[in-house]
């Protein structure tokens, strides 16, 4: 997805309050397709459908192109694509909080193994206060706490 939102103008809104409309969009968010292939596929006259096509145009939620056989297809646009599609936004909220997750308790156990390597040996010795891997601990977990927070942020909005 281009943008976390997605904004709707009038225009969109009313495109998308056709069921046709939205019965064709759903079709080409399959595959590009002509007018013949739209009009086979939703039982719906040639002439009827260009009308259709031309208000999602003119919403921005699909885009005419020409192949090399000089064939028309319609195609979604990066709009079209973010309102049929919104399983791709949930996909990327689940990856980014596994990752932070993945992050944060990775920190941990650098933290613990740094902890019982410094703090835990056989004569309990002190650990020094700049050891390399209790920083890097500390920066995966810190870093890692700040992502999940401003992910959970985000998604909220």
């Amino acid at each position: 997805m281009s943008n976390d939102t997605i904004e709707l103008d009038g225009i969109a809104l009313d495109a998308l309050a056709s069921v046709t409309r939205r019965n064709i969009l759903k079709k080409i968010k399959c595959k590009p397709m002509t007018v013949s292939e739209l009009e086979r596929d939703l039982s719906i006259n040639k002439s009827a459908i260009f009308k259709h096509l031309l208000v999602l145009q003119e919403a921005d939620l699909i885009v005419r192109r020409t192949n090399d056989n000089m064939f028309v297809y319609y195609e979604l646009t990066t709009k079209g694509k973010d309102i049929t599609e919104p399983q791709g936004t949930i996909k990327k909220i689940i990856f980014l909080l596994a990752t932070s997750g993945f992050v944060f308790i990775l920190g941990l156990f650098v933290i613990f193994k740094s902890v019982e390597t410094t703090i835990l040996p056989k004569y309990w010795v002190t650990p020094p206060v700049n050891s390399p891997i209790l920083i890097v601990g500390s920066v995966l977990v810190i870093f890692a706490a700040l992502f999940l927070i401003l992910e959970l942020r985000m998604w909220g909005k």
